[in-house]
């Protein structure tokens, strides 16, 4: 995982997130060999839904949302933010038993855009979410300017973990 100095360092905090206090939670991502600490991953290795464990609160439930705010780049982040991937009412010790209101989408940064922040937040729900999945029929816009804490809000959830990735498209 990453620290919150990290987060706000990249500035996730508070391009992404508001600044929160992290839970004691095992959670990690993987693609493949590469963990997901905040470091650079080469774009090859995240074009597979990676893997995600967790092992957080017996009883409880949570979502994951994996974002990318630069989209389509850093300068000018006109789609801020692309939801990749939306994963709620995650038992607290099996990723696999989750609800995907949204499917996986790998990491698509633009040839010359420079490095994307890619952003996995893990929240804590108050309680079993009823959620709608997302109408991704128009891909493109329906997975744009997404405002992730926006929707969190909406269902009451706290984010309790986050971490990321650099990325880019030579």
């Amino acid at each position: 995982m990453v620290t919150i100095d990290q987060l706000k360092k990249e500035q996730i905090i508070p391009d992404v997130l508001p600044e929160f206090a992290p839970q004691d939670v095992s959670f990690k991502v993987t693609f493949g060999s590469h963990n997901v600490t905040g470091s650079e991953i080469p774009l090859d290795a995240v074009q597979t839904q990676p893997q995600v464990s967790l092992k957080g609160e017996e009883g409880q439930y949570y979502t994951l949302a994996f974002v990318d705010p630069d989209a389509p780049s850093r300068s000018s982040p006109s789609n801020r933010e692309w939801r990749h991937w939306v994963v709620v009412n995650i038992p607290s010790s099996d990723f696999s038993k989750g609800g995907h209101l949204s499917d996986f989408f790998p990491s698509a940064p633009p040839a010359g855009s420079g490095l994307h922040r890619y952003v996995f937040i893990l929240y804590k729900q108050n309680g079993k979410l009823v959620a709608s999945h997302f109408d991704d029929t128009a891909e493109t816009k329906a997975r744009s300017k997404f405002h992730v804490s926006d929707w969190a809000g909406k269902f009451n959830l706290t984010p309790i973990s986050a971490t990321f990735y650099l990325c880019q498209k030579s």
